[in-house]
């Protein structure tokens, strides 16, 4: 489930153009950084930030036989907005222990936690929360 949160910004003068302060994770979602020239229509990007979650959430990993036989955990792609961009680290807390995962095409490489847990092929569901957006998250089954 997607949450719905005001995006607060700041509106400032700069020489002669107005500039709008955003949250790093709303630009994060939009694959902008610091220095890129854009051009957009406002109404566009608001519509686009009804979709970020600005706090904490949760994503559903579905689990079918390529997580047990690859080793792989799919992101959907509602969730891929709660985690960096492809191949940027974060920490991932498995079994109580913190490894450095990146996302990959909407995958988590998980091989070695699967492996240990076969028993979850019973479940429909794990779930992985958010700690500290876009940095650290916990995996929960």
């Amino acid at each position: 489930m997607i949450k719905i949160q005001k995006i607060k910004s700041v509106i400032k003068k700069v020489g002669g153009a107005y500039v709008i302060g955003i949250q790093e994770q709303l630009l994060d979602y939009l694959g902008l950084k610091e220095g890129d020239e854009v051009e957009f229509e406002p109404k566009k990007v608001f519509k686009l930030a009804e979709r970020v979650t600005l706090s904490e959430g949760e994503a559903r990993i579905k689990l079918t036989s390529t997580c047990f036989n690859y080793g792989v955990a799919t992101l959907s792609v509602n969730d891929r907005h709660l985690f960096p961009h492809d191949h940027n680290p974060f920490l991932l807390e498995i079994d109580g222990k913190l490894e450095k995962k990146h996302v990959a095409s909407l995958k988590i490489a998980m091989k070695p936690f699967f492996d240990r847990h076969p028993e979850l092929r019973e479940r429909k569901h794990i779930m992985i929360k958010v700690v500290k957006p876009l940095q650290e998250y916990k995996l929960v089954y």
